[in-house]
């Protein structure tokens, strides 16, 4: 039951406050309004702003730097994703191989008459023959040539004479001369050993030489030859002996 006292008092201090409106606002101060219906209407206005609050404090540096530690853990996922699939590659040749290896040999190493042969012994194989080399085929030389009615030899050894005198009687003096002109700075005929010996192919008719062969040793022999325009060319030849 409400205090009949109680109610007298609350009235007269109401009366109090509107006969003297500037001593209530001494001793009683307003406080400012809330809101009520921003926050009753729309529920979501708080998030908004806190929403906004949060993309106001984001900095262009801090985007750089998470973009920055977002690449880096993308490429430490994408390499150790290719570590692992080049382990898993590489660990079935390591063990799949190995068995596989050791049981080949045996089934595809042929097995020869002598090895299953009892007693036999492992003779190292014969090398093939190697086939004889053809024999160089020397340079033309006056006894090849087949004898003929139309040609004239004339042999003979120096026995320590001029090379002049041991021609003589067989070689007319002025093809010697000429045989001399061929062999200038080819060969010197003053320092003829006593058992050189020399060949000469004559015309039978003209009695022109031919050719001319000057043997001073078993390969040393020079050689002077009619060429098409009349004249004689002369050299020493390179001959090659086939050993044995």
């Amino acid at each position: 039951m409400a205090d009949p006292g109680a109610g007298s008092d609350s009235d007269a201090e109401r009366l109090d406050t509107e006969n003297n409106p500037s001593e209530s606002s001494a001793v009683r101060p307003r406080t400012p309004s809330i809101p009520v219906i921003d926050v009753v209407l729309d529920p979501t206005a708080k998030s908004r702003r806190a929403d906004s609050t949060l993309h106001a404090s984001t900095s262009p540096a801090r985007l750089a730097v998470y973009g920055t530690l977002g690449g880096l853990l993308a490429m430490t996922a994408l390499f150790s994703i290719l570590i692992a699939a080049d382990a898993n590659r590489s660990k079935p040749f390591s063990i799949g191989i190995g068995p596989r290896e050791s049981a080949e040999p045996a089934a595809s190493t042929p097995v020869s008459p002598s090895s299953a042969a009892p007693g036999a012994t492992n003779a190292p194989a014969a090398s093939p023959a190697i086939p004889p080399s053809a024999p160089t085929p020397g340079p033309w030389r006056i006894q090849d040539s087949p004898s003929s009615p139309d040609v004239k030899f004339v042999e003979g050894t120096m026995d320590g004479k001029s090379f002049i005198e041991a021609l003589n009687g067989g070689v007319p003096r002025a093809q010697v001369y000429r045989i001399l002109a061929a062999f200038k700075g080819v060969r010197n005929f003053d320092k003829s050993k006593r058992h050189d010996s020399f060949i000469a192919m004559l015309d039978a008719r003209t009695r022109r030489v031919k050719a001319f062969e000057y043997q001073a040793g078993l390969t040393d022999i020079y050689q002077a030859r009619e060429q098409p325009d009349g004249t004689l060319s002369a050299e020493k030849l390179d001959l090659h002996l086939e050993k044995k």
